[in-house]
């Protein structure tokens, strides 16, 4: 099964690298996993920030095998905060440079790569900024992890 809280902070790491020092290589912007406490989302930033969320999952039929397999699409949003639409820290020039990084790109987890669905302005604007959302997904299959069940064993068979 896949663990979306590492999927969240793997694609943080794509968009953000970190150099051997542990600062991010990526001076536009930061990428964050979506925090528990929804008052983080809404706290002052200086800096253009990005938010990595996982939305959802649609599953396909199960496969005919002896565990259950089935295909699983999964979604994850990433949320874009910026003072300004234009220019190095601006809505489009985030929007690009995630698309570049994310588009065709195969996280470990996944079989397929990633394809992005959707993208636009949303609201939620509380310090005169811009809130923008890119939808994307990748599939991979979602396979159960129960041990095959067995029935009882026949200890010993009576024949009269």
């Amino acid at each position: 099964m896949i663990d979306y809280e590492e999927v969240e902070q793997s694609i943080c790491d794509v968009l953000c690298p970190k150099a051997e020092n542990g600062d991010s290589i990526n001076k536009i912007y930061s990428a964050i996993p979506v925090p528990d406490n929804t008052s983080e989302l809404t706290r002052l930033f200086t800096q253009t920030k990005v938010t990595i969320a996982y939305v959802g999952s649609d599953y396909g039929e199960d496969e005919s095998t002896s565990c259950v397999i089935q295909e699983e699409t999964v979604t994850f949003e990433a949320i874009i905060r910026s003072k300004t639409r234009k220019g190095t820290e601006g809505i489009f020039a985030v929007e690009r440079d995630i698309r570049t990084k994310l588009l065709g790109y195969r996280l470990p987890v996944a079989q397929k790569k990633i394809t992005f669905i959707k993208s636009g302005y949303i609201d939620g604007s509380t310090q005169n900024d811009w809130n923008y959302m890119m939808s994307f997904s990748f599939r991979t299959k979602a396979v159960d992890e129960q041990p095959e069940e067995t029935g009882p064993f026949a200890k010993q068979i009576d024949l009269n």
